[in-house]
């Protein structure tokens, strides 16, 4: 990543502005990308199957949800961290279980704190719980595998072997039967586990399945990586029929993907921190100051900031036009994410 301000290219709005008079109220801004376009590249799968199921399930709630979708971190600013001095974007956020956009601020969270708790954990073990191939539906399965994983969980024999750990869900369409395949990933904190008992264990609650995996975790990174990426992704829909998308759709709604017990409950694995307005201030809107990047000081400085990781400790505001609201205070994204490449 170039970190040097004299790397920013120079032709930035001699390209793409040379028309557009940053001065005047009535600013055309087709020519810059939003804080989405810069997060997702436009062909990109996740972005467009997700897009067609959600413009799909117009038919059913009038449009609502791809609406959301759509609007999701088209509203940005840029913001300054009271606290430290560095500037953050700030976003609006749908929160959809489909979103690309939302799934990669909460994997990086969810990376971020399995990894910190890795660092504390003595003997950690990673394990893979599976119920038998069902044509059951598929909320039912899961409603079975977590009252299974529940059963086991309160069971003496396991606490005392697994302490604490965190447990992340997980479905495929299995290529053999055409089925679903529901299962449970776990990191998991405590003793050694004799995977032969282990599996007498789950065969005796699920009555079916002895289908259990132990490992011992080498590198905590990418275990992390590992489950982050299934917990915010819990199935692949791209290549999947609509009914089934929508089969995963409901079967998920309002349900938890992923959770912690024992030592880990306090544990917060999705959730950034609460977005506190006096903890940020508004330094401008993320294509107002795309705008003016090659013309003001002041947006350039900003910019650079954000791109180099770097505070401002001076006061430096570009109060937003009409045309750069900031998203409203109660849907700021704060986890916010950077491609390790410039902008243009």
């Amino acid at each position: 990543m170039q970190t040097q301000e004299n790397n920013l290219n120079p032709n930035l709005s001699a390209q793409n502005f040379s028309n557009l008079d940053t001065t005047s109220s009535s600013i055309q801004i087709t020519g810059v990308p939003t804080y989405r376009d810069y997060l997702c590249d436009t062909s990109d799968p996740a972005r467009l199957s997700a897009s067609a199921f959600y413009s799909q399930l117009s038919q059913f709630d009038n449009g609502k949800l791809f609406d959301r979708f759509c609007k999701c971190r088209s509203v940005a600013a840029f913001a300054r961290d009271t606290s430290t001095g560095l500037v953050k974007v700030l976003s609006s956020s749908c929160h959809l279980r489909f979103c690309p956009y939302c799934n990669r601020s909460r994997g990086t969270m969810i990376y971020k704190n399995t990894t910190e708790w890795l660092k504390i954990a003595k003997y950690s073990k990673f394990c893979t719980f599976t119920l038998k191939h069902s044509e059951s539906p598929l909320a039912e399965q899961i409603d079975r595998l977590y009252k299974c994983f529940k059963d086991l969980r309160r069971s003496k024999w396991f606490f005392e072997k697994a302490h604490s750990g965190i447990w992340f869900f997980q479905v495929k369409k299995s290529d053999f039967d055409n089925k679903w395949h529901p299962h449970l990933h776990c990191i998991i904190d405590g003793k050694y586990i004799p995977l032969r008992k282990l599996r007498e264990k789950w065969h005796k609650i699920t009555t079916d399945s002895n289908v259990v995996d132990v490992r011992m975790i080498k590198d905590p990174r990418k275990a992390a990586n590992y489950v982050a990426r299934y917990a915010v992704k819990p199935t692949d829909i791209t290549y999947l029929s609509f009914d089934e998308q929508l089969e995963i759709h409901n079967a998920i709604s309002n349900r938890r993907l992923c959770g912690t017990w024992g030592k880990c409950l306090k544990l917060r694995l999705t959730s950034p921190p609460k977005f506190e307005s006096k903890n940020y201030e508004i330094l401008g809107g993320w294509q107002e100051i795309l705008l003016q990047v090659n013309t003001n000081p002041q947006a350039k400085a900003i910019y650079m900031a954000w791109l180099t990781n770097q505070p401002i400790n001076e006061k430096i505001v570009l109060y937003m036009r009409k045309e750069f609201p900031p998203p409203p205070q109660n849907d700021f994204d704060t986890s916010e994410e950077k491609r390790e490449k410039f902008l243009f």
